[in-house]
C-alpha cells in the first residue's frame, strides 16, 4: 500500500503535465489590439488552433488583423469572447483610413459570410445603410448628401448631374422615385452612435467604421446540432433546446431526451387507463355486491326464503 500511493500521484503528475501541454499546444496570440484565440487563429499557428481551416483564419498586417473571404480583405475591429461576437469592418472606411469621400469596397451583408457566423442574429445585431444617387434632388431630413458610390457608366440618362445621398435603410422603402441604390452596407446596432431623427455624414460614417457584428456562438453547438436540438445564444449564454414535436424527424433521430419523453407520455398514457380501468371495475363490483347484500338483507327481514 505504502509502494501504491507514490505511484498513483506520479501518474496523476504525469496525467496534467500531458494535459496541461495539450491546452498550451493553442495559446492566444493578438495582433494590434485583438486578441486571437479558439475559433480563431493566425496563420502562423497550428491549423488545429481553428475551428476551420479557411473560415477561423486571420491574418496579420501591419498591427492589423486581417479576415478574408475570398478576394474579400476585412479589418477586425473587435473579437469578444464572452459574447462570441466580431467585429469586422471594410477597409476603405475603417477609422484609421477613411474619410467622408470614400466608399465601401466589399459586401458585409448576410450571404458574404462563412456558414460559421450565425445568421439567426445578424439582423438583429446589425442595421443598413444605403448609399444611392437620385435623377433630382431629394428633400429630405432621412437623406444625407454623400459621394456617389455608383457606376456611371451603367446610368441611363441624359442629365450630366446626379445627386449621391447615404440613408438608413434599405429597399425600396428608403429609395423616392427618382434614386438608385448602390452599395447596402451593414454596422452593428450596439455600437452605434448616429441619430436616426437627424444623421449627420460623419455620424454615419463613425457608426460604419465600427464594423458589423457577427455571432460565431455556433461552433460551440455540436453536440446540440448532432442531437437535433435548437442551439441558442441567451444573455451571452449558449443553450440547446429540443422541440420533440418536429414531424421533420423520425422518433429515433430527435436523441434520448426526447424519446424518453415520448415512451414516458405513451406508458403514462397506458397507466392511466389501466388504473382507471381497475378503479371502474372495482366499483362496478362493488356495486353488484352492496345490491346483493341489500336484498339478502331485505329478504331476511321478511322472513322470505331465498
Amino acid at each position: 500500500m505504502l509502494l501504491a500511493t507514490p505511484s498513483c500521484i506520479l501518474i496523476l503528475l504525469l496525467f496534467l503535465t500531458v494535459n496541461s501541454t495539450a491546452q498550451d499546444n493553442c495559446p492566444s496570440s493578438s495582433c494590434g489590439n485583438v486578441r486571437i484565440s479558439y475559433p480563431f487563429r493566425l496563420t502562423s499557428s497550428p491549423r488545429s488552433c481553428g475551428y476551420d481551416d479557411s473560415s477561423s483564419e486571420l491574418e496579420c498586417h501591419n498591427n492589423e488583423t486581417i479576415f478574408k473571404v475570398g478576394t474579400a480583405r476585412y479589418i477586425v475591429r473587435d473579437i469578444n469572447y464572452h459574447t462570441y461576437s466580431i467585429w469586422m469592418v471594410d477597409p476603405s472606411i475603417n477609422t484609421a483610413n477613411a474619410n467622408l469621400s470614400s466608399c465601401p469596397v466589399y459586401p458585409n451583408d448576410l450571404p458574404s459570410w462563412p456558414y460559421m457566423f450565425s445568421t439567426n442574429y445578424f439582423f438583429h445585431m446589425n442595421r443598413p445603410v444605403s448609399f444611392l444617387h437620385c435623377l433630382a434632388s431629394v428633400s429630405s431630413t432621412k437623406y444625407v448628401e454623400a459621394p456617389f458610390c455608383g457606376n456611371r457608366s451603367s446610368i441611363l440618362s441624359n442629365s450630366s448631374q446626379l445627386y449621391s445621398y447615404i440613408v438608413e435603410g434599405e429597399g425600396d422603402g428608403v429609395a423616392e422615385e427618382s434614386c438608385t441604390v448602390d452599395h447596402v452596407v451593414w454596422s452593428s446596432r450596439a455600437r452605434g452612435t448616429s441619430s436616426i431623427t437627424n444623421p449627420s455624414l460623419a455620424g454615419i460614417y463613425g457608426d460604419l467604421s465600427n464594423g458589423v457584428e457577427l455571432s460565431w456562438f455556433i461552433v460551440h453547438c455540436g453536440e446540440c446540432s448532432r442531437t437535433n436540438g435548437e442551439c441558442l445564444l441567451e444573455d451571452s449564454r449558449i443553450t440547446c433546446k429540443y422541440h420533440c414535436k418536429d414531424d421533420r424527424t423520425t422518433l429515433s433521430q430527435q436523441g434520448f431526451r426526447c424519446q424518453l419523453e415520448y415512451w414516458g407520455f405513451i406508458y403514462g398514457a397506458y397507466t392511466v387507463v389501466a388504473y382507471g380501468g381497475l378503479i371502474g371495475l372495482r366499483f362496478v363490483i362493488g356495486f353488484v355486491l352492496l345490491m346483493v347484500l341489500v336484498v339478502f338483507q331485505w329478504r331476511k327481514r321478511r322472513d322470505l326464503p331465498l
